[in-house]
């Protein structure tokens, strides 16, 4: 018994020592919200581009690649990872939410409608 109560004794006063005390912790939490607010403003990786606008930037790329390639048929490839082959022309709806693209297939002409989100790439 006389050995076991030292290491009884010696267990609480490290625990009590690796606690700090709640004022210890609020004076820590203060000094960290000021030294991250006197930081720098860090750069955000998101850029906010109204649907209009991106697809505008859609059609006009899809025009230069169809003008600079020589090629009559593009293929567009969605965020789903699936691919729209054979492309001839696309039209932007009035509010650029929607992409109107135009394919060319065995059995004809054939339009599919893509919101402008969707669309990941076009290439050749």
């Amino acid at each position: 018994m006389k050995k076991i109560f030292p290491l009884v004794l010696c267990y609480c006063a490290c625990a009590l020592a690796a606690e700090p005390s709640p004022a210890a912790a609020l004076q820590q939490a203060n000094a960290t919200n000021a030294a991250a607010a006197t930081q720098a403003p860090t750069v955000s990786d998101v850029m906010i581009i109204t649907p209009k606008e991106r697809a505008t930037d859609l059609k006009e790329a899809f025009a230069f690649l169809k003008k600079q390639l020589s090629a009559t048929q593009l293929t567009i490839r969605l965020n789903d990872k699936s691919r729209l082959t054979q492309v001839t022309d696309i039209d932007v709806m009035t509010g650029g939410t929607v992409i109107i693209v135009r394919q060319s297939t065995i059995q004809g002409t054939k339009y599919m409608m893509v919101k402008t989100e969707n669309v990941a790439s076009i290439e050749h």
